[in-house]
């Protein structure tokens, strides 16, 4: 999940796949569950992504599925709300970036997953099925490593409708982020940034009261108290 990503210009237009795409902080609010027709973004045979970039995109697209497993997985041992939700949010993001490879002509029909997949997977279930707050710290950590690669991929590219796809999602990890967080405290725990900078992460983070409707756009976020 954490990659430096070092992609060329994505150059002509994606507007199709992007403008088909809602705001994903809105779509994430409330349960956090994003809501994109797997059909909104129509094929754009003009689009061209070098073979790099269709890596690089596509590692990213089955790092949103391992997020979304991991979560579902969690769910099964701790029911709380954020291992309910999040993970329809995390199909949302992948829906997304599908609709932009799709308009590329890029074959999404099943991503493959990197070399450090299953271990990393098998490592994070492994610890977020000790107990509910070491599952909770383990979505913190997923959501921080998403937002530390979907940054450095909006820094890399120029095409400003891609860009702003990018930012869309990395709006939606935020989210998550702020979920999974608030959780914690309300359990009496304070999360440590392992992969932001305490700056970052404080500038992401509202910890206001739980269940508040947040400033600066940000949707009231429903979580299990």
């Amino acid at each position: 999940m954490k990659r430096h990503l070092l992609l060329p210009s994505l150059g002509l237009s994606l507007l199709v796949a992007v403008a088909a795409v809602p705001s994903l902080p809105a779509a994430c609010g409330g349960a956090c569950a994003c809501s994109i027709s797997p059909n909104t973004a129509a094929a754009d045979d003009s689009l061209s992504l070098s073979p790099q970039t269709q890596t690089l995109l596509l590692d990213q697209l089955a790092d949103e599925g391992l997020a979304a497993s991991i979560y579902r997985e969690l769910g099964e041992h701790f029911p709380l709300h954020p291992f309910q939700n999040i993970p329809r949010a995390e199909d949302t993001h992948a829906t997304a970036l599908r609709a932009l490879l799709k308009s590329a002509g890029v074959d999404v029909s099943s991503p493959a997953p990197s070399a450090k997949t299953t271990p990393m997977r098998a490592e994070l279930i492994a610890r977020g099925t000790t107990s509910e707050i070491d599952a909770l710290q383990v979505g913190a950590l997923i959501e921080e490593r998403d937002i530390t690669d979907l940054r450095k991929l909006a820094t890399a590219i120029s095409e400003p409708a891609a860009v702003s796809l990018i930012q869309q999602l990395e709006s939606g990890s935020r989210h998550h982020l702020n979920a999974f967080v608030r959780n914690l405290r309300r359990r009496g725990v304070d999360y440590t940034p392992q992969v932001l900078t305490q700056t970052d992460f404080d500038a992401i983070i509202d910890l206001g009261s739980p269940g508040q409707s947040h400033g600066n756009g940000r949707a009231k976020v429903r979580q299990n108290s």
